[in-house]
């Protein structure tokens, strides 16, 4: 069936274009969920010296981290070419070094350093990552991690919200993210989860990693 297919998604999202659809998610900088994100960064992690959003589109979440962390190194990666470039030139227009560039997630993780980031964001673009695929695209997260992870994604908590399909044909998905953390080896007293619903998303939630141990310089 297509939700079987890790492309169906993407190949969606990849079509999208103009100006309006992308300054909407440019002028989303301010909305809940990125409260959220900003809330945990600095509760958890202080102030990161680096962030990888995935699956950023235009870059909403990177804008709000650049103006809260303005020392943080912005690093992104979106499947739709118009957004990155949009983002792009948004972004040296208003002076803010941002690494952007085209390309899905099994494609671009897979190249990445180990630790080589301080923390790894998702702010639904996991939700397009069918189940199947989820242990690998999170394996590759939480390699690349240094410090910690923030994910803001549709969760299953039990009862009526359990995991599976949201919607199709766009094949969103609602991920036992914790779980599927302690599945890949992630010891469970290092993952947080929150349920934060936000408006128009009310099965939306917070998973928070700190992957740092008591010795690691960061906790100095």
């Amino acid at each position: 069936m297509g939700a079987a297919n890790p492309r169906v998604a993407e190949r969606v999202w990849q079509k999208r274009s103009g100006e309006a659809w992308i300054d909407t998610y440019w002028s989303d900088d301010r909305s809940p969920r990125r409260d959220h994100i900003i809330e945990a960064l600095r509760t958890t992690f202080q102030s990161p010296a680096s962030v990888l959003d995935i699956g950023c589109n235009a870059a909403p979440n990177l804008r709000r981290i650049a103006a809260e962390f303005p020392e943080c190194r912005l690093i992104g990666f979106d499947i739709n070419r118009d957004a990155i470039t949009s983002a792009a030139r948004r972004f040296a227009e208003a002076g803010i070094a941002a690494d952007l560039s085209v390309g899905s997630y099994y494609e671009v993780l897979p190249t990445i350093r180990d630790a080589s980031i301080d923390v790894v964001i998702s702010s639904y673009a996991l939700a397009y990552v069918p189940p199947q695929n989820l242990h690998g695209v999170l394996s590759d997260i939480v390699r690349i991690a240094w410090i910690g992870v923030v994910l803001a994604e549709p969760q299953a908590f039990g009862g009526a919200r359990v995991a599976g399909m949201l919607t199709a044909p766009w094949y969103d998905w609602r991920h036992d993210y914790a779980e599927a953390l302690r599945q890949i080896g992630v010891p469970p007293e290092r993952i947080a989860v929150h349920d934060l619903p936000t408006p128009g998303a009310q099965d939306s939630g917070l998973v928070v990693v700190d992957l740092r141990t008591s010795g690691d310089s960061q906790l100095e």
